[in-house]
């Protein structure tokens, strides 16, 4: 059995300062990764684009905010058993205005999210698009294809 990989990642960050206090970091990263061999033929493909900001640097447990943008694409072939099975699909998030507060068990007060995922591979099909919206208290309004639904974020129980 032969399996070869090929990988290929780039990271780029910074932090920015003001009055010698840590006020951001910004991350954004790319990553390619391919496995041929043994009747697999992969492609996965991931960028991230993220900037965390300190709401009051140099303050600890103060909140933060936090934005960005997360893509991921995974396409071709792999053997499972004896059959060669296909998976074709994409993933994208793109969060908005996140605010953290540290002081609340890292709560996320508010900000929302957006997110969207389409696919096929050999059990059937999926497209969902929706957005998360952040309420504060551990609880978000999530929309999925229209459907609403409001959870606690801690405990994954609906409310």
């Amino acid at each position: 059995m032969i399996l070869q990989n090929w990988i290929w990642e780039k990271i780029n960050y910074q932090v920015a300062c003001t009055s010698d206090k840590i006020s951001s970091v910004s991350i954004a990263d790319s990553l390619n990764l391919t496995i041929v061999g043994s009747g697999n033929n992969i492609t996965e493909k991931y960028g991230k684009n993220f900037l965390l900001k300190s709401l009051n640097p140099g303050v600890s447990n103060t909140k933060l905010q936090l934005d960005g943008k997360l893509n991921l694409s995974v396409k071709g072939t792999y053997k499972e058993g004896t059959a060669t099975k296909a998976i074709d699909a994409t993933f994208n998030f793109n969060l908005s205005t996140l605010v953290i507060d540290r002081s609340k068990d890292a709560d996320i007060i508010s900000g929302s999210a957006t997110f969207s995922t389409k696919g096929t591979y050999d059990k059937g099909t999926w497209n969902y698009a929706g957005k998360i919206d952040f309420l504060g208290d551990h609880k978000a309004k999530i929309t999925i294809n229209g459907q609403v639904t409001t959870i606690n974020v801690r405990t994954g129980r609906l409310l």
